[in-house]
Parts: structure tokens; sequence; C-alpha cells
């Protein structure tokens, strides 16, 4: 080893140069990890964001389709109350599932 690569390791390794570069190291590991863990919770919170939207759109979908059933059926009901009975287009479903 040369006289200047002795002196180079000696001011290292004499001022802290090595510790504080492992230190570095490690604090931009753990920052890392960090940003990691906040970027998960962030996407765990807006996929439950979105699950809830979701359902609440559903709940509404379904919600207007009870009360079309409920329309139709109401329709149905006056016109066979007055003697009318309505023509169903064989393609429609009679028996739709129940909730």
């Amino acid at each position: 080893m040369s006289p200047e690569m002795i002196g180079l390791l000696v001011t290292l390794l004499g001022g802290g140069g090595v510790t504080a570069l492992a230190g570095a190291i490690f604090k931009g590991l753990r920052d890392r990890k960090a940003d990691y863990e906040k970027f998960r919770s962030e996407h765990i919170s807006d996929l439950a964001r979105w699950r809830d939207e979701l359902d609440d759109k559903l709940r509404d979908m379904e919600n207007l389709l009870r009360y079309y059933k409920r329309l139709a059926a109401s329709y149905e009901y006056q016109l066979r109350s007055n003697g009318i009975t309505p023509e169903v287009p064989p393609d429609i479903m009679r028996e739709l599932p129940d909730d």
C-alpha cells in the first residue's frame, strides 16, 4: 500500500468516515422501507375506499332494480284488476330471482 492510501484509510477510520458511511446506508434503507410502508398503507386505504364506493353503487343499482320490479308488478296488477291481460314478450324472464 502506498503511503497516500494508508493516510486516506487512517483519515476515514479515525474520523468516523466508515461509521458515517454505514450510518448513511442504513438510514437510506430505513427511509426507503418507511416510504414503501407509507405507499402500501395508502394503496390499501385506496382499495378499501374503492370497495366501499362500489358497494354503495351496487346497493343503489339493486334498489333501482327492486323499484322497477315493483313498479312493473303494480302496473300488471292494475291492468289485470281492470280486466286487461298484459302481453309479455317471450324473451323476457318472468321469474326474476328474489333478493
